[in-house]
């Protein structure tokens, strides 16, 4: 079995590639609320994306299911580090106790689980055969019942993480807009990408390649420019929100008049 790369192997690898870049270098800012959470969910995005670039390039249905499933048993955290993260940034997450982010945690967790074992049970995926396509072979999924539950709970855990940052953009200044506008929409560009996937849109000489992971590098640019630009992390509402409440002096603005 001889690993031979294709073009969809490197655009997965350079959104992967892009991910971890910015992973790195938030990594030096890890001490600021939410950071670890953040560089987490890079890190997930990072090895869905290089799985799905493995996994492109092997020539065999053996071979392909095996990395398939490595990749999606990771990816399948990122949308509840994703509300996690949303709740946290937005300094929303004293609802998230420790109760209630180990429940939020089991469904990732069994998925995973799942994910791993299909062979045994074949509750995700009924059925995974190589389909030939114009730039090489792909797996094409009839999926399970397991996978359309996990879906269904991604999409409301993204939504929900949505929901949490267009209110923080409604009720904050212009430069937190700015950020949160730039995180609503590096979620909203995998989300769609899946929805596509999942709804059976093709797309290109590849119809059975599901975009999600190449999506990451939209992502990855959206979130380095929140980072770089706009100071995410280091300037997010809920640093903002805690110097007001720990300020123990009186504060008066004036503008230039």
């Amino acid at each position: 079995m001889v690993w031979t790369p294709n073009l969809y192997s490197l655009l997965a690898f350079s959104a992967a590639g892009v991910s971890l870049a910015v992973a790195t270098q938030i990594r030096d800012h890890r001490d600021e609320r939410g950071a670890l959470l953040f560089i987490t969910l890079l890190l997930a995005a990072t090895g869905w994306a290089t799985a799905y670039g493995i996994q492109l390039g092997l020539p065999t249905a053996a071979g392909q299911r095996l990395w398939q499933r490595l990749g999606v048993a990771i990816g399948g955290c990122i949308p509840t580090l994703w509300l996690f993260f949303a709740f946290t940034y937005s300094g929303r997450d004293g609802g998230l106790t420790p109760r209630v982010t180990t429940l939020l945690a089991i469904e990732p967790m069994t998925f995973a689980v799942l994910v791993l074992t299909n062979p045994a049970h074949n509750l995700v995926w009924n059925d995974l055969e190589l389909a030939e396509t114009a730039v090489g072979t792909a797996l094409e999924p009839t999926f399970g019942a397991v996978m359309y539950g996990h879906v269904a709970y991604a999409y409301l855990s993204i939504v929900g993480g949505l929901a949490v940052l267009f209110y923080v953009f409604l009720r904050n200044p212009t430069v937190y807009r700015r950020q949160t506008g730039l995180l609503m929409l590096g979620a909203i560009v995998p989300m769609s990408a899946n929805v596509a996937f999942f709804a059976g849109l093709s797309w290109g000489p590849f119809p059975v390649l599901d975009p999600t992971p190449f999506s990451f590098v939209v992502t990855g640019v959206l979130v380095g420019l929140a980072f770089f630009r706009f100071d995410l992390l280091a300037r997010a509402p809920v640093a903002r929100q805690h110097v007001l409440d720990e300020m123990g002096d009186g504060l008066l603005v004036l503008d230039t008049d």
